[in-house]
């Protein structure tokens, strides 16, 4: 059951009604919590921290981190070892003594990556896409260990399994590497991790023109899934509204998720901070 928190009209405070949700859920003992959820509350936690300045913030997520320092993240899904050490080397530039930790769990998240590969078998594309800020993250904190190379590496990866239709400018990436019916939130993700490739090539020298292209052509992809005032005559007048400006699932799937709007914020966000386009 959803836990009653009063909602607030501005963006920092939009964030800290939805702060003060996650906090109650992790925090109730009755409640079940995968690890992921403690990523995502830490996450937002440190974010209200660094911007407001209050350590009640920085608490709660000490607490949270606390719990994942206890999981060995060996049996652990790959997109939650991937979200816990993104984490978890973030918060190292805070706390050192969890360093080690950090780039052990980003090793694990390496291993799983080389192993799915191998394998041969088909693999979900969104799945390893974290693992481009994974290592440009164990860049910073792990000088000349060449981190930014894996980093790059995966980000090549996905590139290879884009594609595009005939006399179209956007860039599609299929559900898997065996096809699959593209969708935002798999796309989204994907989108939001390629600035991070365009910095670390930029930053080591190397030609980004291969990564930039293929997040102009992702981020157009994207637009065209996005509802406006031209594609929105299915939906009832009375919800139009609530509509216009969300980003359909897929070219089946008319529905609006809200996690594809976060990806692609995202990617918005990095690509203006660092001005790639």
């Amino acid at each position: 059951i959803a836990p009653s928190i009063e909602l607030k009209t501005n963006y920092l405070g939009q964030v800290e009604s939805n702060f003060l949700y996650i906090k109650k859920l992790l925090n109730d003992a009755t409640i079940l919590k995968p690890l992921l959820s403690y990523c995502y509350g830490s996450f937002e936690g440190m974010v209200l921290w660094k911007l407001t300045g209050d350590k009640t913030y920085l608490e709660n997520v000490n607490n949270w981190v606390e719990i994942l320092l206890k999981e060995s993240f060996e049996n652990v899904d790959a997109i939650t070892v991937q979200q816990a050490s993104s984490l978890l080397l973030n918060f190292s530039k805070h706390n050192p003594q969890i360093k080690p930790k950090a780039l052990e769990v980003a090793q694990i998240a390496k291993k799983q990556f080389l192993s799915a590969v191998e394998k041969g078998a088909p693999i979900q594309l969104a799945m390893f896409a974290e693992l481009i800020n994974t290592f440009s993250l164990c860049e910073k904190i792990e000088k000349g260990k060449n981190h930014y190379k894996f980093a790059l590496e995966v980000a090549d990866w996905l590139i290879s399994n884009q594609f595009s239709y005939p006399n179209d400018k956007n860039g599609i990436f299929p559900a898997t590497t065996a096809g699959g019916l593209p969708y935002t939130r798999g796309v989204g993700k994907i989108a939001e991790t390629l600035p991070i490739a365009i910095i670390l090539a930029d930053e080591f020298g190397l030609d980004d023109m291969k990564y930039r292209e293929a997040l102009e052509k992702t981020m157009l992809w994207i637009e065209e899934m996005q509802y406006n005032d031209e594609n929105v005559y299915f939906v009832t007048p009375e919800g139009r509204e609530s509509v216009i400006g969300g980003i359909r699932h897929d070219m089946v799937n008319t529905e609006a998720w809200i996690d594809s709007v976060g990806h692609y914020l995202l990617a918005l966000s990095r690509i203006r901070d660092k001005k790639i386009f």
